[in-house]
C-alpha cells in the first residue's frame, strides 16, 4: 500500500511534535525551511515529492532492503564480522529514520503553510 499525502497529513494532526507547536513555532520552521518564499503550487509539489520519499525509506526499514545494502566483504575482499555487519546495518537505519524525521518535519511545514494560507491567516508575497 503506497502512502498518500492524507495519510501523512494524519500522522502529523496526532503527532505531538507537531498537534502542540505555537504560531509563532511554525512560523519559525517554516521560515527556516525557506517555505514562506515558495508559491502553493512549488509547496503542494515540494509535498507530493516528500510522500514519494517517506514511503520509499519506510519499506526499505521494514523490508530486506535495509540489510541488502550491507556489502558482507571489506575493501581488501576478507568477510566481515557479524558486529562490523550488524553496525552497518545499525547505522544505515539510524540514518533513514532521521532522513524520515526532517523530511517529515518539512511535509509538516508546508502542510501547515498551505493550511495557514487557506484560512487567510498567513500570506505572503512571493516575488
Amino acid at each position: 500500500m503506497s502512502l498518500t499525502t492524507d495519510d501523512l497529513k494524519t500522522e502529523i494532526a496526532v503527532d505531538l511534535r507537531y498537534s502542540t507547536m505555537t504560531a509563532k513555532q511554525w512560523e519559525d520552521s517554516t521560515c527556516a525551511k525557506q517555505i514562506n518564499y515558495r508559491t502553493g503550487e512549488q509547496i503542494s509539489a515540494l509535498m507530493d515529492q516528500y510522500v514519494v520519499s517517506i514511503d520509499s525509506i519506510r519499506l526499505q526499514l521494514r523490508s530486506e532492503g535495509l540489510v541488502a545494502t550491507v556489502v558482507p566483504c571489506n575493501a581488501d575482499g576478507t568477510n566481515k564480522t557479524v558486529e562490523q555487519i550488524a553496525k552497518e546495518i545499525t547505522e544505515r537505519r539510524d540514518s533513514l529514520q532521521a532522513k524520515e524525521k526532517w523530511l517529515m518535519e518539512k511535509f509538516a511545514c508546508c502542510s501547515k503553510e498551505l493550511e495557514l494560507r487557506d484560512k487567510g491567516d498567513v500570506i505572503r508575497e512571493i516575488k
